[in-house]
């Protein structure tokens, strides 16, 4: 099977989480192959209520594409045996 994960980085107290790695990790824990990640950027910027900015504004999400099995059978062999 194939698995599609939107997610998107988050930030907050100070800290920044990079779901997009976890996620990817969590995925290879469950046996499954990242294949593919696209990044898709908005066109208008994230609206804020804060004064003042004090990181980056994430203005883009992750697409994660991972496969159960290893990589596509159209070219590349598998990592695992099926």
């Amino acid at each position: 099977g194939v698995v599609i994960v939107k997610c998107q980085d988050t930030g907050g107290d100070g800290r920044q989480r990079w779901v997009h790695v976890e996620v990817m990790g969590m995925c290879e824990q469950a046996g499954l192959t990242v294949v593919d990640i696209a990044v898709v950027v908005s066109a208008t910027p994230p609206p804020t209520r804060w004064a003042v900015q004090r990181s980056l504004r994430k203005a883009h999400s992750y697409f994660i594409v991972a496969r159960k099995g290893g990589f596509s059978p159209n070219g590349y062999r598998p990592v695992q045996r099926r």
